[in-house]
């Protein structure tokens, strides 16, 4: 069996409608295209068979999560009202329709995705086996979007010798925005209210480690070798940390409770029969605390590490008020207090 060479790298571009993603893919379809013996196909839409390509050939695919959704909208107005009137047709489609089709088209273009990954898989071991690019433009705004693609490339890391992970951030001004996607054509429009709130509500590519290394922040500014750069040289994917183990956690949980409870009990005890040296009147009172305060602790009303908190609580439900009660509660904290 010859040696596995497939390799694949995941590109997503990220940014607020109207910030140039679109205008980017099309700049790098254009750039990856030129290069010798690169095949380009957009949309997910596999057309070559993998066991023709020549060695050294590179496969570029693109994703487009807006094409997807605009195909499917297309289909519902059809179907619906048979309009094709470009100034009608953003009326022409109901708000759970427009959900609906975004939804569909997240579903559809992970699993082109997933089908692009499929075939790496399978060719992996193939001497004929060539790299592999593929765009995936969509807003990716909220980290939990990006996180889901980057979790379904981790289950094919023993399958593909390597699987690069990246991200191409375009930081375009909220007002650019917001004017760019008033001239697109009514099928593309973004109401504003739409992308102020995913302005607001953006997660930027910086906090996470398995992102925060693999992503390139673009400006109007960024030299265009930059982003090619990244594009050819982009990071190995990086492993998310272990999931937590919640009932391992609940067990670690109840038994550092149960260790402070015990503890706890063990001092409060002392601090009774202390409290019995001095006035024997409130033995069965100051027994009444401890076990109180035990069971505020068990219900996590009171922090078991504060024992100061502990001790004014302990003498106020020990020694209630009045009478001459307030000066034996302060000899007996200051009794407490050498315990």
């Amino acid at each position: 069996m010859a040696e596995r060479r497939e390799n694949v790298t995941v590109i997503l571009l990220m940014g607020l409608p109207g910030s140039g993603k679109s205008t980017l893919a099309r700049k790098l379809l254009q750039a990856l295209d030129a290069m010798e013996g690169s095949l380009v196909q957009s949309d997910g839409v596999s057309e070559a068979d993998p066991s023709k390509a020549m060695q050294g050939q590179k496969k570029v695919v693109y994703i487009e999560y807006d094409a997807i959704e605009e195909s499917i909208l297309q289909t519902t107005t059809f179907n619906n009202e048979r309009k094709t009137d470009e100034e009608d047709y953003q009326f022409s489609i109901s708000e759970s329709q427009q959900r609906q089709a975004w939804n569909e088209a997240r579903l559809i273009a992970v699993d082109r995705l997933r089908e692009e990954l499929d075939t790496a898989a399978t060719w992996s071991n193939e001497s004929s086996s060539f790299p592999k690019i593929i765009l995936m433009d969509d807003n990716f705004h909220l980290r939990g979007m990006r996180k889901q693609i980057h979790r379904l490339l981790l289950h094919y890391k023993d399958t593909i010798v390597s699987i690069k992970f990246g991200i191409l951030w375009l930081t375009c001004p909220l007002q650019v925005c917001l004017e760019y996607n008033r001239q697109r054509t009514a099928r593309r429009v973004v109401p504003d209210h739409v992308i102020e709130n995913m302005c607001r509500t953006l997660e930027p590519p910086t906090r996470a480690a398995w992102e925060s290394s693999n992503f390139l922040e673009i400006s109007s500014e960024t030299p265009w070798e930059d982003v090619l750069n990244f594009v050819n040289q982009c990071p190995n994917i990086v492993d998310l940390p272990p999931e937590p183990d919640e009932e391992q956690q609940a067990r670690d949980r109840q038994e550092t409770l149960t260790n402070q409870i015990h503890n706890l009990d063990k001092l409060l005890r002392q601090w009774v029969g202390q409290t019995a040296e001095f006035d024997k009147r409130y033995a069965k009172t100051a027994n009444g605390a401890r076990k109180g305060i035990l069971q505020r602790l068990k219900d996590g009303v009171v922090d078991g590490n504060n024992l100061d908190s502990l001790k004014d609580l302990f003498l106020e439900l020990a020694i209630p008020l009045p009478s001459d009660s307030l000066e034996l509660r302060i000899k007996i904290k200051n009794k407490l207090a050498a315990a």
